[in-house]
Parts: structure tokens; C-alpha cells; sequence
């Protein structure tokens, strides 16, 4: 479970705007993406939504965010989603199957600039000093079926991972976060469809 894309932190982290919030329902379907992004670039012209490399969806970029529709179906090629999942987790259809997908930035050239990201940071003290640091990361994923997963597991090593996804038919986000609550323990891993607060929309060129 160490590859679930988490990122680690060597660090003492306060949580302070990206508590998840306890009232919101543990799920992340969506049709349709709304989003103003804090760091864009004047470059961008178009938002492609990529599947497997394939152009599925796309909109205008404008005002600094966009508006794009995702499809109800798309025609390629899917995977299980609990393939990487071990048996020790409660997984309510194992014959779900998924892909993820890409947003995409082009110029006006249609030239692939970047790609947007919904992230969330979160207030870090190190050694006496203050960062923002990456928190929760998302991934945009379709799926033929509903399922649900959850669990958690503590390894050998301290490393202890959590999952806790309401995924249904269509599209979903999911979010992923991992830190080091302190320099002597394990990592504390997350996955997880209920949306942290605080959460906000980057775009991020092929060089970082």
C-alpha cells in the first residue's frame, strides 16, 4: 500500500483550512467541473480532459478557470479497481473497473502545456520554521460501477493506511494525503472521497 501516491512529510503539521468537513457526505461524483485557478498562465487557451491520451472532453479557458462537462460514457479501455487492493479491506464490487484521466492545458497552437491539479496545503512548522505543504492531492477517475472501500492497516515498518472511498458509477475525485506525525514514527497514509476544505485548483507545467 506504499504506492497509493502518497506523499510523506518529515514534519509537525497543524491543520488549519483543510480539516476534512464531518457534515459533508463521503462522496465525490461529478458531472461537470467548475474551477478558478489560483496560478494559471496566459498561455492557456483550452482544457482537455485526457483518457489513456485520448481527447474525451474540452473547454475554452477564460477568466482564469473553466467550465467543462464530462461524459456520462467513455469508450476505452478500463481496469479493476481493487486489483492493488489487498484482501484485508471491506471492497463492496471487485468487479468495478476504472481509469484514471488527465486535465490538460493547451495554447493556442494546441500545444500540451501543463495540466491542472486540485490540491490543498496545509500550515507546516520544521525545525522552527513555517511551510505550506502539499496535503491532499486528487485524482479524477471514471467508473463503470459504484463501489465502496474501506480499512485501514498498520505494516511492520509503522506505516499505517487508511481508505475510506465512496466511489459511484460515473465520474469521482479522490483524495490522497501521507505525512509523518513525528521523525520516529511511520507514515500516516489516506484515501479518501470526502473533500477536504481548503481545497483549490493549480496549474503546473510538464518541468515540475
Amino acid at each position: 500500500m506504499k504506492n497509493l501516491y502518497f506523499i510523506g512529510f518529515i514534519a509537525l503539521i497543524l491543520f488549519t483550512g483543510c480539516r476534512k468537513n464531518e457534515d459533508e457526505i463521503a462522496t465525490s461524483n461529478v458531472s461537470t467541473i467548475n474551477a478558478v485557478v489560483l496560478e494559471g498562465n496566459d498561455s492557456i487557451a483550452v482544457v482537455k480532459l485526457l483518457v489513456n491520451g485520448i481527447e474525451v472532453a474540452k473547454s475554452d479557458y477564460c477568466n482564469g478557470g473553466f467550465s467543462i462537462n464530462l461524459p456520462e460514457n467513455i469508450d476505452s479501455e478500463l481496469k479493476p479497481f481493487a486489483s492493488d487492493i489487498p484482501q484485508g479491506y471491506k471492497v463492496s464490487n471487485r468487479n468495478a473497473q476504472f481509469v484514471n484521466a488527465t486535465l490538460a492545458a493547451y495554447n493556442k497552437n494546441d500545444k500540451q502545456i501543463g495540466k491542472f491539479n486540485y490540491l490543498c496545503y496545509e500550515l507546516v512548522i520544521n525545525n522552527g520554521e513555517l511551510y505550506y505543504v502539499l496535503a491532499y492531492e486528487s485524482g479524477l477517475n471514471y467508473l463503470d460501477s459504484d463501489v465502496i472501500v474501506t480499512g485501514s492497516e498498520r505494516e511492520a515498518d509503522g506505516d499505517y493506511t487508511s481508505i475510506n472511498v465512496n466511489l459511484k458509477k460515473g465520474w469521482n475525485f479522490v483524495y490522497s494525503s501521507g505525512w509523518r506525525p513525528n521523525p520516529e514514527g511511520g507514515h500516516t497514509n489516506e484515501l479518501t472521497t470526502e473533500r477536504p476544505s481548503g481545497t483549490q485548483w493549480f496549474f503546473t507545467n510538464p518541468r515540475y
